[in-house]
């Protein structure tokens, strides 16, 4: 990288990915499919942020990274780690859940649902139990040579509210904002994160309701799969990035071979340690 990424965890050996400033196209020519922030194409991601950068990907190898004017380098990681990230992977073949990840006895538990369901908020409650956090936000999924699934680590940063910090017992006062639109802080947790590849055993949907108890149901068939692309992070480039085959392969892969639940929560009230109880015995 031509830039400090210090969020990441140090490597050796050859890159598999190079990251470098440098100029981006402004339009992309014959694009498969395009939205408001990106176009794709086999190959190919252009993906642009107002007021912050422009990033290129290419052929699952280099990222190149144009910064707007006056841009926060904080703001430019952040958009690089998530979506450009999550296209880099795409493009080579893995699949990226959107959702936070904790290790347990037997492997990785990985925790999706939609914005605002309490991702990030029930891994910082496990940390708190003396688990190890294995992921915040992406979390890479592969096959191994036997067929199933490998979980690889994200990088020991996390990012949440200052209510979640406050519930939490975690003092802001000297963390880092960066997503001031959101009003989000960084907490680093290098002391406790899991940093090698772990088998990905369990899936737990989360799904708020107006229910007053907890429930756990579990998800079987096909239905796994289609909450596996339902979470998917920017399952909208797949098929633009002619990718769409091998993660339907590698999502059906997973679904034969992970425990999936959908966890019914109460809406309203942080009853976040009676999850926590309700998980931790189920795994």
């Amino acid at each position: 990288s031509e830039f400090e990424c210090p969020a990441l965890m140090p490597g050796g050996g050859e890159p598999d990915v190079y990251l470098y400033y440098g100029k981006t196209p402004e339009s992309m020519e014959k694009a498969t499919f395009s939205g408001r922030f990106f176009a794709v194409k086999p190959g190919q991601l252009l993906f642009y942020v107002d007021g912050v950068a422009r990033y290129f990907v290419t052929n699952g190898r280099e990222i190149s990274v144009e910064p707007a004017e006056g841009s926060d380098a904080d703001a430019v990681r952040l958009f690089l780690f998530g979506n450009v990230f999550a296209g880099l992977l795409q493009q080579r073949g893995h699949l990226p859940l959107h959702g936070s990840a904790v290790e347990t006895g037997d492997g990785v538990a990985v925790f999706v649902g939609r914005h605002g369901a309490g991702k990030s908020t029930l891994a910082a409650a496990f940390r708190s139990r003396g688990y190890r956090i294995f992921t915040d936000d992406l979390c890479v999924i592969t096959r191994k040579h036997d067929d199933t699934p490998e979980a690889h680590p994200g990088y020991p940063e996390m990012k949440m509210t200052v209510e979640t910090a406050n519930r939490l017992g975690v003092d802001v006062t000297s963390l880092r904002n960066i997503e001031t639109w959101k009003k989000k802080y960084v907490l680093p947790f290098q002391e406790r994160f899991s940093d090698h590849p772990r088998p990905l055993t369990r899936v737990y949907l989360l799904n708020p309701s107006q229910e007053e108890n907890f429930e756990l149901i579990s998800v079987e068939g096909l239905d796994k799969f289609q909450v596996l692309l339902a979470h998917t992070f920017r399952h909208d480039f797949l098929e633009g990035l002619g990718k769409g085959a091998a993660h339907f392969q590698l999502a059906m892969s997973i679904a034969r071979h992970v425990v999936m639940k959908r966890v019914v929560r109460p809406r309203e009230g942080f009853r976040l340690n009676e999850l926590v109880d309700l998980l931790e015995r189920d795994f």
